[in-house]
């Protein structure tokens, strides 16, 4: 929780370009899920040879297809802007923190690893904060609207999407700081063991001159199975998200092929 808090303290500096990309993140989901329908009323026009029908449609297509375009492109633009604003004043302040403590408590720390840490900490903790909430806004407001197309066709299966959505609304409550949780160990392991890579070489004259090769060696070895484990974990939470996802999106594209 202390991580989302410092996240969003910076985050919330640039309000209008946060909530700017939250709102082009919702306009754009919809899109994704309107222009599909409006494709379909195009071929029905087509079958039907509905002129009138037809030219509304497909201009109506071209406007949302044009709209759905600049939108994505601003989207990217607001995305870039606003993190790269937010992870350089994070990165600032804890370097600044740096400068307040004792030197005592980090004089032993290699520099370079130290700043590689502090970057992707910094980086991961701004990217988690800009991501997942917006992810959850749209997953909610995307479910909304699917519901609200299937009830006029079938409301047993608009009410089941309805149950799935509030499981997914809890399961992202109960467990967003756990899965953060994962990802910080996995910055915090991939940096360990690429800053251990990096002291074979760095020191590899002190190294041979103590005989100190083959306890090197083990070191980075036990280091690089702690990461190869995070790895793992990180991969099995992945693929259990997108299993989930996928599911939900087959048996939506089952639905409305029928």
């Amino acid at each position: 929780m202390k991580m989302i808090k410092f996240g969003f303290k910076y985050i919330l500096k640039h309000k209008s370009n946060y909530f700017s990309y939250v709102i082009s993140n919702i306009f754009q989901s919809s899109f994704i899920i309107v222009i599909p329908f409006i494709e379909g009323a195009l071929i029905d026009s087509l079958t039907n040879i509905e002129i009138l029908r037809f030219t509304k449609t497909i201009i109506f297509l071209l406007v949302a297809s044009g709209i759905s375009i600049f939108n994505q492109l601003a989207n990217r633009y607001l995305y870039t802007i606003l993190q790269t604003k937010v992870s350089f004043e994070a990165n600032l302040a804890s370097i600044n923190s740096l400068y307040e403590s004792s030197y005592i408590e980090f004089s032993k720390k290699d520099p370079a690893i130290l700043n590689d840490s502090i970057n992707q900490d910094c980086n991961s903790i701004v990217l988690f904060c800009i991501n997942s909430v917006h992810s959850f806004l749209l997953n909610i407001c995307s479910g909304i609207f699917i519901i609200v197309i299937i009830s006029c066709y079938s409301r047993v299966i608009s009410l089941g999407i309805l149950i799935s959505l509030a499981l997914y609304s809890i399961s992202y409550v109960l467990f967003k700081e756990k899965i953060y949780d994962k990802e910080t160990r996995l910055k915090e392991k991939t940096s360990q063991y690429f800053g251990k890579l990096y002291t074979l070489v760095y020191y590899l004259k002190s190294i041979k001159l103590n005989g100190l090769k083959e306890f090197s060696f083990y070191k980075i070895k036990k280091v690089y199975e702690e990461f190869y484990q995070e790895v793992k974990n990180r991969q099995m939470i992945h693929s259990f998200n997108q299993g989930i996802r996928q599911c939900q999106y087959f048996c939506v594209n089952c639905f409305l092929s029928n």
